[in-house]
């Protein structure tokens, strides 16, 4: 069974590697005596009771690049284009898709997303000490890429933030809004795998930031989900691809940057009979050990505070999540959020939708998860 995307945003084609050349300043040596300094420092630390920090070496596939320690220090405008208004809302549209010749092949509906003022305040407290400030940049041809933040979750859930400029202005503005069919393709492809996998082991979704957007610079935001559990020492890779629809694809131009986080942020976690949740500020993992053969459908998702505040993360025409994934059994999903959420504070997770039977019967059930 292959893996089941929630969000099928990715053009499916493979990724050669094109490793980047070493330099004598970010030669192997000196960045083992980098990290290693950097980690004995923080052991040195551990005597201050504070949230875990990481450090964060980054690599060609091929060469290592460059070491890169977190600090608790994040670029400007952050957490408002990663959980806040600077990646705009959605309506509700229709987007229909044609041949060559102009007949309809598919037409799909697509709910509305919400978005929310991002407190930049809270959003400090919750997470500030595990966004990693990377500020590594790549070429391809006229194209320049720096990876600025990283945050990530001990579920695999994250999100990037990706600065792209290109003096041509061809191509920047990355959008999903192209027909395979017709031979269209975006410029360039953002991908996310597992070290251990291939390249498409994690789900993702890009968000171009509008209010930063010029004919030559753009700011996107990625968030990513797995398909299976990532364990606490798995490296990502991320690879940036161009698309050239003349060139052989093993000969496209592609560089590959390797991630290996050593603290993600936690979650919290909730369950009630036979359905399990952990919950972190950026995303959240449901596991189910019920139902058997049947098909369980999710109609509303949401998560209630304390003060009588409410998160839907998703509901009837309303999807609050950036992208979400499901395993191949099925029995566990994974949902990247559009905002943060503080799971200290929630009291219950309310899942309303039904299983499918064999016979096709339809059972509604809630689930109140604490």
């Amino acid at each position: 069974m292959q893996n089941v995307r929630i969000s099928d945003l990715l053009d499916g084609m493979e990724a050669p590697n094109f490793g980047l050349k070493e330099s004598a300043a970010v030669s192997p040596e000196r960045i083992k005596e980098i990290a290693m300094k950097k980690i004995h420092t923080e052991n040195m630390s551990h005597a201050v009771k504070r949230k875990h920090t990481a450090v964060i070496i980054l690599a060609a596939a091929l060469a290592l690049a460059l070491s890169v320690t977190a600090v608790a220090a994040y670029r400007s405008g952050f957490f408002q284009n990663a959980f806040g208004t600077g990646i705009a809302g959605q309506k509700p549209y229709e987007r229909t898709w044609t041949d060559k010749d102009g007949t309809v092949v598919k037409t799909e509906h697509y709910p509305a997303m919400e978005r929310v003022e991002a407190d930049e305040e809270k959003a400090s407290e919750l997470v500030g000490s595990y966004v990693v400030d990377i500020g590594q940049s790549v070429t391809l041809e006229n194209y320049s890429f720096t990876l600025e933040n990283a945050l990530l979750d001990e579920n695999g859930i994250g999100v990037l933030t990706l600065h792209v400029e290109n003096p041509d202005g061809h191509g920047i503005k990355y959008s999903g809004q192209y027909d395979g069919a017709k031979g269209e393709h975006p410029p360039f492809n953002i991908l996310l795998g597992r070290e251990s996998g291939k390249y498409f082991d994690m789900d993702t979704r890009e968000y171009l930031a509008e209010a930063s957007f010029t004919e030559t610079k753009a700011d996107y935001v990625v968030y990513f989900t797995p398909f299976e559990p990532l364990p606490a020492d798995e490296a990502l890779i991320l690879t940036l691809r161009l698309m050239q629809p003349n060139v052989a694809p093993p000969d496209r131009q592609s560089v590959s940057v390797r991630i290996p986080a050593a603290e993600k942020v936690a979650a919290r976690n909730f369950s009630t009979e036979g359905v399990r949740a952990a919950v972190s500020p950026v995303g959240m993992t449901l596991c189910y050990d019920i139902g058997g053969t049947a098909e369980k459908v999710e109609n509303s998702i949401t998560l209630r505070y304390a003060d009588g505040s409410e998160y839907t993360v998703m509901g009837t025409g309303l999807v609050n999540f950036s992208v979400a994934s499901v395993s191949q059994d099925r029995g566990t999903q994974w949902y990247a959020f559009n905002r943060l959420a503080d799971p200290d504070s929630i009291t219950e997770i309310v899942i309303s939708g039904y299983w499918t039977s064999e016979e096709n019967l339809k059972n509604p059930y809630e689930l109140i998860l604490k």
